[in-house]
C-alpha cells in the first residue's frame, strides 16, 4: 500500500500550481490531457508524455495503457480528490491527467510546391479565427475522418491544444498535422506558393459545394462563427461555395457545413481512384 504522504493533498503545492498553468495554456511547450480514453489516444501517438497524475487506485490503469502501446511508463504522481477537482478542467474529474510535450508546428515551407509532387493531392482545412473550442475540436475529428492532410489555424483561432479542443477532437488533434498563421494573408500566400486552390465556404458563395472539383490540391477555408469572411477576404479566394438549403434556415453550424463539404471532397477523391 502506498503511504498517504505520497499523495499531493494541498492546493498550494508547486506541482499543483504548475498543473493549473499547463491547463490554462500558460506553459506554451506543454499540453494538458485529461481522462483515460484521451490518454490512451495520446499513448497511441508519437507525442512525448512527460508525466501522469491520477488517484491512487488508477496507477495500474495508467501503467497498462502505456504498456499496451509499448510506450515507456511516465512518472506517475498521485493527487487527492480535492486537488484533482481543483486541477481538473471538468466538473466531474475522471481522475487521470497527462502532461505532454506540445508537438512542433509544421510551419510555412518556403520555396513553393514540393519537388516530389507531394502537394498534388493535398486537402487542407483552414480555420480563420474560429473561437469556440468545441467547434475546433469537432473539426479536427471531421478532418481526420474525411482524409484532410493538414489543419491550419489562422489569426485569433483558438489554440488547437486547448483542453476543450482536445476533448472535442477525441484524440484526432494528436494525429492530424496542424499549422499556425498570424493572419489570413500569410496563409493565402503559402497556399498560393504551393499551388493549392482556395475554396471558401460562405452563405453568399457563388457555386454549390458539390459542383466544385475537389480532386486536385485544394483548401477549404472556414470563417469565424459569427462573422464568416469579410468582403475584402472573399475576392482573394479561388472559389466561394455555399450549401443549398430549404426552409428558412440561413446557415449551418460551422462544423456541420465543414462535414458536408469535406465528405463531398472525400467522395470525389474516392471515386477518382
Amino acid at each position: 500500500m502506498i503511504p498517504s504522504n505520497n499523495v499531493i493533498s494541498t492546493r498550494s503545492n508547486p506541482v499543483v500550481r504548475r498543473l493549473r498553468s499547463v491547463r490554462d495554456g500558460d506553459e506554451k511547450k506543454l499540453i494538458f490531457v485529461e481522462g483515460e480514453k484521451l490518454i490512451e489516444e495520446l499513448a497511441k501517438s508519437k507525442i512525448h508524455v512527460e508525466s501522469v497524475y491520477c488517484f491512487l487506485e488508477q496507477e495500474k490503469a495508467v501503467s497498462d495503457i502505456f504498456k499496451e502501446h509499448s510506450r515507456p511508463i511516465p512518472k506517475i504522481t498521485f493527487l487527492s480528490n480535492d486537488v484533482m477537482a481543483f486541477v481538473s478542467d471538468l466538473q466531474t474529474p475522471p481522475g487521470m491527467i497527462a502532461v505532454a510535450k506540445r508537438p512542433e508546428v509544421k510551419g510555412p515551407r518556403p520555396g513553393g510546391p514540393r519537388p516530389d509532387g507531394g502537394d498534388s493531392n493535398s486537402l487542407i482545412l483552414v480555420l480563420h479565427e474560429l473561437q469556440l473550442p468545441q467547434n475546433v475540436g469537432a473539426l479536427f475529428r471531421t478532418a481526420e475522418a474525411s482524409g484532410v492532410s493538414e489543419v491550419w489555424c489562422v489569426g485569433r483561432s483558438v489554440d488547437p491544444f486547448n483542453p476543450k479542443v482536445i476533448r472535442g477532437s477525441m484524440g484526432s488533434v494528436f494525429r492530424v498535422p496542424h499549422n499556425l498563421f498570424s493572419g489570413l494573408t500569410k496563409a493565402m500566400e503559402e497556399l498560393s506558393a504551393r499551388g493549392i486552390k482556395t475554396i471558401g465556404a460562405s452563405q453568399h458563395g457563388t457555386t454549390s459545394y458539390d459542383q466544385v472539383d475537389w480532386r486536385s490540391a485544394c483548401a477549404l477555408l472556414l470563417g469565424s462563427e459569427g462573422k464568416g469572411f469579410s468582403e475584402t477576404d472573399l475576392p482573394a479566394l479561388s472559389e466561394t461555395i455555399q450549401i443549398p438549403m430549404k426552409g428558412l434556415v440561413e446557415s449551418l453550424n460551422v462544423g456541420t457545413a465543414a462535414a458536408v463539404c469535406l465528405f463531398e471532397a472525400a467522395r470525389q477523391r474516392r471515386n477518382a481512384v
